[in-house]
């Protein structure tokens, strides 16, 4: 028996949601996906839905209106079962038990949100149609659980398919609930027909549902993508994915198509005129920045905008060639006052230096170690704001050890000394003040300026003003803590927003000091403590990066030592995640720092994870003791490749990284291929080994085969990992290619 996931469009303006929806559901489902199609499709769209595996049957133009066609979908059916998507849905897992329930009840409908037939909206609603069949009201008053028609499935016969579409037409000619009269009268016919009633989390709203739990958010009423709502990230995520998924298509799926919503968005996206991105950088944080300025420039919203960087302490301009985009202006910082620490003198360059500089009526500060971890950067409303900053709790006098006055007293004297803000003398002390509410002193809270807007006009208020007290040094090596002083004693308007919903802006995810000591099995409290990151590929290379050793790139890594490239490591893991693997096997653990890394990242990414087995001919890890003590379903197995045998065991997936020439290879992977539905292999394409040759041949012998290479290595550098499914089944996850 045929079954599909099944799409209907009229129109243009739902295309680049359709499409998003689309590829959402491809990451969970393999199996046939239709379109229908009313009318004729642009070029541009049928080649990508083709590149989707998207089969498209085209319906004649009809003078129904949308929901009164879409009730009407069941007359077009090919297959014998069909699970329907609204083009403005999200697919967050796999879809196979929907269609299962659809195959034994005929017809499937989804509660929505958690909501009520006898809640007031519900109630007036369904009400309505006492003017239509006043018969179906009380028994769907008496339902209880609100369904929404934008997740249902269809059995071919079933009877309700007919009634669903004749009482959606009269509705539509008693003009009942006109944006929604089709779920409103399959809401009337449920009570009185074979059905299953999916739970909510098969229909989750995009505007203000738990999305966390969510299978399918739905982001119904033109929703996708609206500002200040984190609950359309999860669209905006799917959408730049597509976008760097398909750069062939790119500039098809960046126009809007009749979506005014998307045209809004997109617009919010494109070159600010008012504002000018500042950084600074001197040899110490030059690292950093190189890293994390590759991702602003490819961060839409940000790669737009034009960009000033303070430079200082470098030789020449060949030590700064990783600063030459064609948006951003050097300009060379000097600080004339010799007393100054390292700190205070890259600092000023935020203060003095925008209000010398910067020409534009706001610009935003953008700390070099500042990492985005979204795909993309949204714009907070600044229009009517002095600062718009990142809210902070408490006041610490960083690096000025040689302070005596506690800089509160220090600001008040330089910019209030007849009328100080600050009524008490503070001690000097490293510890925090706290500004949390009901701090002991009253003190508002505060603001951190990793990622900080601030009116170009007020900074250089502060810049004259230290000017004509202090001859143009800064009171204090802080310029938040400057700026939030002189904002809450001019009273100037703040707003207080969440930035690091975009940029992480430590170093690692643990401070230098714990990664350089991190020992294995504290590895998995660092997975834990950053769970809303763990499938963010970029986030995963970054926090890989201390722990990677690479003799090629003078790589010398933690105590874990793992012999991988960061961004090829961390896209593996993100497949393992993606694909649900629960039991992992690897060959050839050499001192464990993939075997524990890849054990403690699917611990914290996979619920339900359950054991990982590791094989060596002789024990060499580090920290054994301690990590099985911690994990006791990890087990080490002290063998040879050739005395392995797995009887009776099976894994979701294997990892060979043992002997690298090509007879060993294969037979590990002998060992391993009736254990496991996924292979990985490391080094297919190290230069001196023989790894690629085995490759090549199990590849050709397996329809799914992925590839992780990092192509910006040089060909000498590069290590690259593959992987190929073993075992087909229908919920793997094809995101990666």
């Amino acid at each position: 028996m045929s079954a599909c996931v099944l799409y209907y469009n009229r129109g243009t303006s739902c295309c680049v949601r359709l499409l998003t929806s689309i590829f959402s559901l491809r990451k969970h489902y393999s199996g046939p996906v239709k379109l229908m199609q009313e009318g004729e499709l642009p070029a541009q769209f049928a080649a990508l839905l083709a590149e989707l595996r998207v089969e498209i049957r085209p319906l004649p133009p009809s003078a129904d209106t949308v929901l009164v066609a879409k009730a009407a979908l069941w007359r077009q059916m090919e297959d014998d079962h069909a699970m329907f998507l609204d083009a403005d849905t999200i697919v967050r897992g796999p879809v196979e038990e929907f269609l299962e329930w659809t195959r034994e009840f005929g017809f499937v409908a989804t509660w929505f949100n958690g909501w009520r037939t006898d809640s007031p909206r519900m109630t007036r609603r369904i009400t309505e149609w006492n003017k239509v069949a006043p018969e179906l009201v009380p028994p769907a008053l008496a339902y209880g659980k609100a369904i929404n028609s934008g997740v249902q499935g269809w059995s071919k016969g079933a009877a309700i398919l007919p009634a669903y579409e004749e009482l959606t037409r009269r509705g539509v000619a008693a003009e009942c609930n006109r944006l929604m009269v089709d779920e409103l009268a399959l809401q009337l016919l449920l009570p009185h027909h074979r059905h299953f009633l999916a739970h909510h989390v098969w229909n989750t709203s995009g505007a203000f549902g738990d999305i966390e739990q969510a299978r399918i958010v739905h982001y119904h009423g033109r929703k996708h993508c609206q500002p200040d709502n984190p609950r359309c990230d999860l669209w905006k995520e799917h959408y730049f994915e597509l976008l760097a998924s398909f750069p062939k298509h790119a500039d098809t799926l960046r126009e809007s198509w009749g979506d005014r919503r998307l045209a809004r968005f997109h617009k919010t996206l494109r070159r600010r005129k008012d504002l000018t991105v500042v950084t600074a950088v001197d040899p110490q944080y030059a690292a950093r920045l190189k890293e994390n300025i590759r991702a602003w420039m490819r961060l839409p919203g940000l790669k737009e905008q034009r960009f000033l960087i303070f430079v200082n302490g470098f030789q020449g301009s060949h030590e700064r060639e990783f600063l030459d985009y064609p948006n951003v202006k050097i300009v060379r910082w000097e600080y004339p006052h010799p007393a100054a620490s390292r700190r205070e003198f890259m600092l000023a360059a935020f203060l003095p230096g925008v209000a010398r500089h910067v020409e534009t009526e706001y610009w935003m500060k953008l700390d070099a170690d500042c990492h985005p971890h979204r795909p993309w950067w949204e714009w907070p409303d600044y229009a009517n704001h002095t600062v718009v900053s990142h809210r902070w709790g408490f006041t610490r006098m960083k690096g000025d050890a040689a302070a005596t006055q506690h800089w509160f007293n220090r600001l008040d004297e330089v910019f209030s000394p007849q009328q100080p803000r600050f009524k008490t003398r503070f001690e000097v002390t490293d510890k925090p003040v706290s500004h949390r509410p009901g701090n002991a002193h009253g003190l508002p809270l505060r603001f951190n300026s990793f990622c900080h807007i601030e009116k170009t006009a007020f900074t250089r208020r502060m810049a004259e003003h230290l000017e004509r007290t202090n001859g143009g040094r800064m009171a204090i090596p802080s310029q938040d803590t400057t700026s939030w002083y002189c904002a809450t004693l001019w009273q100037e308007p703040v707003k207080l927003v969440n930035m690091k919903r975009w940029f992480d802006n430590r170093r690692s995810v643990t401070t230098t000091k714990t990664v350089r000591d991190l020992r294995c099995h504290e590895v998995y409290d660092c997975f834990m403590a950053s769970q809303d990151k763990l499938l963010d590929v970029e986030w995963l290379t970054y926090f890989l990066m201390p722990h990677c050793r690479y003799p090629r790139l003078n790589w010398h890594g933690t105590r874990l030592r793992i012999v991988q490239y960061p961004a090829e490591f961390a896209r593996f893991l993100v497949f393992l995640a993606r694909n649900h693997v629960r039991s992992y096997v690897e060959i050839g653990v050499s001192t464990g720092g993939s075997l524990f890394m890849v054990d403690s990242y699917l611990r914290a990414a996979v619920p339900n994870y359950e054991r990982t087995v590791g094989y060596d001919r002789t024990s060499k890890l580090r920290d054994w003791e301690a990590y099985r003590q911690r994990f006791g379903s990890i087990e080490f197995r002290p063998q040879n490749s050739k005395d392995i045998n797995l009887a009776g065991e099976s894994f979701d997936a294997a990892f060979i990284d043992a002997n690298h020439s090509e007879p060993w290879v294969l037979q590990d992977f002998e060992k391993v291929r009736a254990h496991c539905r996924l292979a990985g292999f490391h080094d297919i394409v190290l230069a001196g080994a023989s790894v690629d040759k085995a490759w090549q041949q199990i590849k050709s012998q397996h329809q799914r085969h992925w590839e992780f290479i990092e192509t910006r290595l040089p060909p000498e550098c590069r290590c690259g990992i593959g992987v190929v499914a073993v075992r087909e089944t229908p919920d793997l996850w094809t995101g990666e290619t």
